[in-house]
């Protein structure tokens, strides 16, 4: 009797649905983002759970701005899927994953001089004093490997560099008279220009997507297509607010 009660219990155990491992999402932001704000959290919160309704499959947000930690993550595959500035993204291109959407907002890197200064074109920043945003910002990311095409080295192109947590704090550096050169985003640079006169944009770059979104090519090839259309025809109001927090449209 008490080996029926013990097959019935299996039995019962195998009819019952079997609950799908979550998928971990990771969003990372850059340092011009602001991490902490309550409307943040509570888009990507919404941005996940819409999502696990997409995929038919639960997906675990984790959201940091620590991009060097989130690059030994994607090395070790720890991910599902992510959605990051364009240097992880790339990053992870070469740790296993497949990109699958790319936000439709381009940004550009931009070099731009202080008023007074008289650095007027990217020859005469050689030897000057370059202020950056964190190391790991997209920024400086995009920087090193610009320089490294040209041939040059960030270290002995330029006299000093000093590195600043925030895209805030490197303008501030400027203001103050404690470098020639700030590198900075397009946006963040126009308008700064805008604000002191006698300011010069010295050198311009490529543009690339500010955001990207890679999942692990190991998904089911079914999951991975799931993830992209869900991405790419995203709820409108979930859409609207994303922008509101720094994020474009997302197109495949």
């Amino acid at each position: 009797m008490r080996g029926f009660w013990c097959l019935f219990g299996l039995a019962a155990l195998a009819a019952m649905p079997v609950r799908a491992a979550d998928l971990v999402m990771n969003v990372t932001l850059d340092y011009d983002q602001e991490r902490d704000h309550l409307a943040v959290k509570t888009v990507f919160n919404d941005l996940a759970a819409y999502l696990g309704g997409a995929i038919k499959s639960p997906v675990r947000l984790v959201m940091t701005q620590n991009a060097e930690r989130v690059g030994e993550r994607i090395r070790t595959q720890s991910y599902d899927l992510l959605m990051a500035p364009s240097q992880l993204i790339g990053l992870s291109m070469r740790n296993g994953y497949q990109p699958v959407a790319r936000s439709i907002q381009d940004s550009q890197l931009v070099l731009v001089s202080r008023p007074g200064s008289g650095i007027k074109t990217f020859e005469q920043a050689k030897g000057r004093s370059l202020v950056m945003p964190h190391q790991e910002s997209l920024v400086s990311y995009l920087l090193k490997g610009e320089l490294n095409a040209l041939g040059l080295s960030p270290k002995t192109y330029f006299g000093r560099i000093t590195h600043v947590n925030k895209y805030e704090a490197a303008l501030y550096a400027m203001e103050i008279g404690q470098a020639d050169i700030v590198a900075l985003k397009d946006t963040g640079a126009d308008e700064w220009i805008r604000k002191n006169a006698g300011a010069s944009r010295i050198k311009a770059f490529a543009k690339v997507p500010v955001t990207g979104v890679a999942v692990k090519a190991k998904l089911d090839a079914g999951v991975r297509d799931r993830i992209r259309r869900a991405f790419t025809n995203l709820d409108p109001g979930l859409e609207t607010r994303l922008k509101r927090v720094g994020f474009s449209d997302l197109e495949p």
